[in-house]
Formats: structure tokens, sequence, C-alpha cells
């Protein structure tokens, strides 16, 4: 419905676009003390890169290869099986502005819907 209204506004079809979020905890933990936890989000707008945001802590632009090192890091971070949130959708260009608007996945079903104005 929504895309169908932007394209009655005269928005112009530019393409797909997905974001996702996987979340890892720490495993390292000392007793009492809840796991931290770790969001790995990798977007199509910058395939190349992956960001990472700790828990209460600094985030992180690195290259797509980070996804290498926290399989090098399992004995630290432990991928949360199931948490794997993806965004998944169309770009549309209408005038000025660049609108995204997406379906909300977590582990395949389907949670919401997303909507992005650049």
């Amino acid at each position: 419905m929504l895309h169908k209204k932007l394209e009655q506004l005269g928005a112009v079809k530019q393409g797909n676009f997905w974001v996702d979020c996987e979340t890892y905890h720490a495993t390292g933990n000392t007793t009492g003390q809840p796991s931290k936890l770790l969001y790995v989000m990798h977007n199509s707008e910058t395939p190349l890169s992956s960001m990472a945001l700790f828990e209460g802590g600094p985030g992180l632009t690195a290259d797509a290869n980070f996804d290498v090192l926290m399989v090098k890091l399992k004995s630290h971070f432990q991928n949360a099986k199931g948490h794997k949130v993806e965004s998944r959708g169309t770009r549309y260009r209408y005038c000025d502005f660049l609108v995204k608007i997406g379906t909300v996945a977590m582990s395949s079903s389907a949670r919401g819907i997303s909507v992005e104005k650049n």
C-alpha cells in the first residue's frame, strides 16, 4: 500500500536495500554480572563496511572482514542464535528525498515494516 502511494505521488523506484543486525553475547563474564551484548550490523548502502556497537560502550566501523574476526573470537563472543534482525525492501527517489520501505524480519519471521526518509 505504501509502495503504491509513493508511486502515485511520482516517486521513482531506485532498486532494493537491506540492513541486518546480528547479536553476540560475551562468554567470559564475571559471576553475578549480566553478559554484555555486541551488535554487528551490515548495510547494502555501505557493502564494504560492518558496523559494531558494544552495549554501553563505543561503536566502530570496520571493513567487511569483521565477520571473519568474529568467528576467530568465538571463545569470547557467541552468536545469539535466532536473534538476527533484518530489513529488506525498496528504495524510492521522491523530489530531493530518498525513501526506503522495507519488511522487518527476525529469524525469517516478519515482525513489522520500516520507513526511512533521507
